[in-house]
């Protein structure tokens, strides 16, 4: 997995490279990483500005709330939402949306 600066690489987790001198991989391999990372990060944005109320930051009480279930829901509602009206994300890779029949079936699969 890629994950942005504020999380600690480990065994399973590949954050962008820092230093004052970089090399010329590492700097390469930092702007393709967030040529993928920027457009993933959409789709988190959409969550929220179609969810207003799991914006943990304004809105949830950590501890008082599930918030795990109100973010897995606000997400499936927004896949939901792609299945019909597509989504820059998508757009961006390349890869059509799937129908909502098709995305509904793959979650019984889980």
């Amino acid at each position: 997995m890629f994950g942005d600066l504020g999380y600690t690489r480990n065994d399973v987790l590949q954050t962008p490279f820092k230093g004052v001198s970089p090399t010329d991989a590492e700097t390469r391999f930092n702007y393709l990483m967030a040529r993928i990372r920027v457009p993933v990060e959409w789709a988190f944005g959409d969550v929220l500005r179609y969810f207003a109320f799991v914006d943990f930051k304004k809105n949830i009480k950590m501890g008082l709330q599930p918030c795990g279930k109100f973010f897995h829901v606000a997400t499936f509602l927004r896949n939901c939402h792609v299945c019909f009206y597509g989504h820059e994300t998508a757009s961006y890779f390349g890869c059509p949306a799937p129908d909502l029949s098709d995305y509904l079936v793959s979650l019984s699969a889980i």
